[in-house]
């Protein structure tokens, strides 16, 4: 394995770390959606597609890699 490739045990760690993270920021907006109810529809949406990027090839290896 290269040096700059991540180990197994890194992928598993960043994507629990990013579900996590995901996960967190939905929550958060879910509950500023119930407040802001202008803006609702709008917040939630950016929710479900918050951080979905750094699943990608073009951001997850880069960012694991250092």
């Amino acid at each position: 394995m290269s040096l700059n490739q991540p180990t197994p045990e890194m992928i598993e760690f960043f994507e629990q770390r990013t579900h996590e993270h995901i996960d967190r920021v939905r929550k958060c907006l879910a509950v500023a959606a119930a407040i802001l109810s202008e803006n609702a529809e709008e917040l939630v949406a950016r929710g479900q597609v918050h951080d979905a990027s750094k699943f990608g090839v073009v951001e997850r290896i880069p960012y694991m890699s250092g």
